[in-house]
């Protein structure tokens, strides 16, 4: 979800510039699981609703994001 709400984000922020740059690709090893439709159209939406935000506040807004998805044990590990 988090990879997808990022996607969005930047073709959002991205979009009719002269200044369009791809995204980075994520590494190999790093897994990206498919969603369903609801959950790619809320990923959708809040890219694109964090692209109306400053730099500061979008990626506060997207690590909100990624905290939340991650596992209780592992956030527990890493004291997030």
């Amino acid at each position: 979800m988090v990879f997808a709400a990022l996607t969005a984000y930047w073709s959002e922020l991205h979009a009719g510039s002269a200044r369009d740059r791809p995204l980075c690709e994520l590494p190999s090893a790093a897994g990206v699981a498919s969603l369903p439709g609801s959950g790619n159209d809320l990923a959708l939406a809040i890219g694109t609703s964090a692209a109306t935000l400053d730099v500061i506040d979008a990626s506060y807004t997207i690590g909100l994001l990624y905290t939340g998805v991650m596992p209780e044990k592992v956030r527990a590990k890493l004291g997030a």
